[in-house]
Order: structure tokens, then C-alpha cells, then sequence
């Protein structure tokens, strides 16, 4: 599998090329303040980390691609914060176009969550609650979520899988 080839090859790329290590120090600078200000005030703390939530939402599509670039190039060799800019920008709008995408994807399914979880709680306290409540209707109900909460969950390593064997 090439993922545990990459693994495998990671501490020596580390070893040769600790500027990977900038960016993520960089990323980790700009999340002191909202930390040091939860001891302070936890109100500002709140506002402060809403902001930088929004802030991030745009910076870390380039910070992932730029990182990945370096990843890449620091397996076959030497890279440079250049390679950072550089596969930042050129991998920018499909990095956000994806994460927004998968943002609504869990937004949705959040909501959907929601609505039948407060639903089917109404429904099962004004029938009588969990006493009046048939167990086999709610092991079937119990096994559908899990299943699905599974399927959802492991989607993305299916997909890597299935892309490995096409060749991709």
C-alpha cells in the first residue's frame, strides 16, 4: 500500500527537511491568543475563536495543499517554503471548493440528525417513554444508525482503497 510506503519513508524525510515543520508552527502561532484568552475572558475567548474559525476556514485550504506539496517533495528529496507557496496557490480552489462541499455534506446530515432526534424523542416520551417502548424497534432502529454511522466513516478509506486498485 502506498500510504505505509510514505509512512514508512516519513521520520528520514523529517530528519532531512525540518522546514515541514514551519508551516504547522506558523498555524499553531495564530491559536495562542485564543487559548491564553480563555483564562482571561471567556466571553472575548469565544468571539476571538469565532473569528479565527472564519479565518480559517480560508487559510487552511492553502495550508493543506502546500503542506502535501512539501510532504510529496521532501519524500523524493529537499523542499523549501516555496514549494509551500507555490502548491498553496495552485491547489487553492479545489482544496476549497472540496472542503466546503464536504462542510455542507456534514452540515445537512447534522441536520437531518437533529430532527429526527428530537422527533423521534417526542414520539417515543409521548408514547411512554423507554418503558412502553418495544426493545426489538429500538436494536433494529439502533443497528441502522450504527451501520450507517460506520458506512459514513469509513467512506474515505474505501475510496483510497478502490482508487489504489484503479490505479490512481
Amino acid at each position: 500500500m502506498a500510504v505505509l510506503s510514505s509512512l514508512r519513508r516519513t521520520p528520514s524525510a523529517l530528519l532531512t527537511n525540518p522546514v515541514l515543520f514551519v508551516p504547522v508552527l506558523i498555524v499553531m502561532l495564530f491559536q495562542v491568543p485564543q487559548l491564553a484568552l480563555q483564562s482571561i475572558n471567556p466571553v472575548l475567548s469565544s468571539i476571538v475563536s469565532l473569528g479565527f474559525s472564519l479565518v480559517f476556514i480560508a487559510v487552511m485550504p492553502f495550508f493543506q495543499g502546500g503542506l502535501i506539496g512539501m510532504a510529496d517533495e521532501a519524500l523524493n528529496g529537499r523542499t523549501s517554503l516555496q514549494t509551500f507557496v507555490d502548491d498553496g496557490k495552485s491547489n487553492y480552489v479545489s482544496i476549497l471548493v472540496a472542503y466546503l462541499a464536504l462542510m455542507a455534506i456534514n452540515f445537512a446530515l447534522g441536520m437531518i440528525a437533529f430532527f429526527v432526534a428530537i422527533f423521534g424523542g417526542v414520539f417515543l416520551f409521548q408514547s411512554g417513554g423507554l418503558q412502553s417502548a418495544n426493545i426489538a424497534v429500538l436494536a433494529v432502529i439502533g443497528g441502522i444508525v450504527a451501520i450507517v454511522l460506520l458506512m459514513y466513516l469509513l467512506r474515505p478509506v474505501l475510496q483510497a482503497e478502490q482508487a489504489e486498485c484503479l490505479g490512481a
